[in-house]
């Protein structure tokens, strides 16, 4: 992968965007786009006018990445700082009403979450960015929602649920990850006392099943599988040691085919 120096170039040489694109033979905004995206898929005839016009060499217009040095570039801005945690916070308390108490860990790069105690919902859980084949992908480990109240509705609990769930993907989008996993234990009989998936489950039979059974960690699982299945969420791998399903999704382009930027290029104007 390369990444250009552009941004840095014009302001080093003090020269105007709008010449710039016009000899290059691109659109302003095209000029723009380049700058402002230093891992921009650029054509080789628009690299070539700009190494030409800037006069710089292909190692100073810029620089080759490794794809691991890349994404591990792309996490900074997707890490779990002071802004990209108000986003996920409004996210939740807009559909939810619930508000998030946050312990980003490991360079902002892992992170515990729990919601306020006085809501009388008990949801707390643990994230992880992560780099996997398929990009840069937000790993949802622990995801427990629980009510306090002795005595709740059942479609209203689900809708919390979904909700939650849906707050998580809209953040994991909105931030530009390229896949979303979320990590699901299989269901644990306690009369047969045996783990096993529980794959064919719709949302009535759902509803049913919570309403004879008392709710416990293995609901908890069982809900969140039925509410992801529902989401296109598909079955990633599945851990050899505990049984873990990964239900994951991709989201956004993924890096490793990147949407070509077309940039329209004509022969720049020749001035004597």
């Amino acid at each position: 992968m390369y990444k250009n120096h552009l941004k840095e170039i014009i302001q080093t040489q003090k020269i105007s965007q709008s010449w710039l694109a016009e000899q290059v033979g691109i659109t302003r905004q095209g000029l723009r786009d380049i700058m402002n995206d230093p891992f921009r898929n650029v054509s080789i005839n628009v690299v070539t006018r700009l190494m030409e016009v800037l006069n710089v060499s292909f190692s100073e217009l810029g620089e080759v990445y490794k794809f691991s040095e890349y994404l591990n570039e792309q996490i900074i801005d997707r890490c779990f700082d002071e802004k990209n945690l108000e986003i996920l916070s409004s996210l939740v308390k807009e559909s939810t009403g619930l508000r998030l108490h946050f312990g980003p860990y490991s360079d902002n790069q892992k992170l515990n979450f729990h919601a306020d105690r006085r809501s009388k919902k008990d949801f707390s859980g643990n994230v992880r960015i992560n780099v996997t084949l398929e990009g840069l992908t937000f790993e949802i480990v622990d995801f427990d929602f629980y009510n306090l109240q002795q005595s709740i509705d059942i479609n209203y609990f689900l809708s919390i649920f979904s909700k939650l769930i849906d707050a998580f993907e809209v953040y994991a989008q909105k931030i530009g990850f390229n896949l979303i996993v979320f990590h699901v234990e299989s269901y644990f009989n306690r009369i047969v006392k045996t783990q096993y998936p529980y794959a064919n489950l719709d949302s009535s039979l759902l509803r049913r099943k919570l309403e004879i059974s008392k709710y416990t960690s293995s609901e908890n699982e069982l809900v969140k599988l039925v509410l992801l299945m529902e989401r296109g969420f598909t079955t990633k791998k599945r851990t050899s040691e505990n049984h873990t399903l990964m239900y994951s999704k991709l989201i956004n382009n993924s890096v490793l085919s990147p949407e070509k930027i077309e940039l329209s290029y004509k022969e720049p104007r020749i001035y004597s």
